[in-house]
């Protein structure tokens, strides 16, 4: 999208270098997502926040400083017939239903701003501006991918169980050996334990049987 004030001419062109270049557009890909007939402004917001905690006296010490994400608003105008202004209308608006969850570069003359996503949309229709001429606002917010840690086919060696998709060559499954009946102890077994109970009821209670 290109002119020197903010008027698309050629969407094709998205080299910011020798041309003012407005857009939205998906890594990599030279068309952008919106063809707009121009563009009308855009805004940069962005904030930070300070962390602080009260102390003595009334005062407050500030600890940290973090920066929120940005936002981005892009104003952009489609006319034509109604079939082409009907069809860009449902073009932007299908970018903030919840199935898209595409990460954008919003392209400026002076900067890209990555990793947008775009969460609001408003549009309208003014007298002044031609009964099919839409004027079309865009927000969009800043994602910030972070690593996330997700373990798969992580079993010990030593884990019992079903280890069949275990990566340690070590692992075996447990083995079923089946329900120990309980038996009566033969005379050779059951000595010992008579003994040591004959010695522990004798000493508590001075009577030998």
């Amino acid at each position: 999208m290109t002119d020197t004030v903010l008027t698309a001419d050629d969407p094709s062109v998205k080299d910011a270098t020798t041309t003012a270049v407005y857009g939205i557009y998906l890594p990599g890909q030279s068309d952008p997502v919106l063809k707009p007939d121009s563009f009308i402004s855009y805004s940069y917001m962005n904030d930070s926040r300070l962390s602080t905690y009260p102390q003595e006296a009334g005062s407050f010490q500030t600890y940290n400083k973090v920066e929120n994400p940005y936002d981005v608003r892009i104003q952009m105008t489609k006319g034509g017939t109604v079939t082409e202004v009907a069809a860009f209308l449902a073009a932007a608006e299908n970018l903030i239903k919840t199935k898209d969850l595409n990460l954008y570069d919003v392209i400026t003359p002076e900067r890209t701003y990555a990793s947008a996503n775009v969460y609001k949309i408003s549009h309208d229709h003014k007298r002044d501006h031609g009964a099919n001429m839409a004027t079309v606002d865009l927000y969009l917010n800043e994602i910030r991918v972070t690593a996330s840690a997700f373990y798969t086919n992580t079993k010990s060696p030593t884990t019992t169980g079903n280890l069949a998709a275990s990566k340690s060559p070590t692992a075996t499954d447990a083995k079923q050996g089946g329900i120990v009946q309980p038996q009566t102890p033969t005379p050779a077994q059951a000595a010992p334990v008579q003994t040591g109970l004959t010695e522990i009821l004798g000493g508590a209670s001075g009577i030998v049987p």
